[in-house]
């Protein structure tokens, strides 16, 4: 009788399946082209993505406290994949984060 439903079954379904993901990708603007591509690169619908700049003032970090503790590591775009309020080890290698990402694998947390 609702064959709109369908659609909303199918997300739950899909969410069920495949883990929301909260990806935080902690750098300036001008560098975080090649985190952002890998990223991109996948297909995850269940994604929040946010790009966080350390060295500007953002009113975002008085909304998500946590960001004043993501920091780049060895002064290099850093990304910090997060799933079920945890995360697993902040990255700045693309071929790391792209097996992260890969959702025929799990995230070791």
């Amino acid at each position: 009788d609702h064959p709109a439903a369908l659609s909303g079954m199918v997300s739950g379904f899909m969410t069920y399946l495949q883990k929301p993901k909260q990806i935080i990708i902690c750098g300036s603007q001008v560098n975080t082209d090649d985190i952002i591509k890998c990223v991109h690169s996948f297909y995850i619908p269940n994604k929040a993505l946010l790009v966080h700049d350390p060295y500007k003032l953002s009113f975002i970090v008085d909304y998500l406290p946590i960001l004043k503790e993501m920091t780049m590591i060895d002064g290099k775009t850093t990304a910090y994949v997060c799933e079920d309020y945890k995360c697993a080890a902040p990255t700045n290698d693309v071929n790391v984060l792209r097996r992260m990402l890969d959702p025929k694998k799990t995230l070791a947390i």
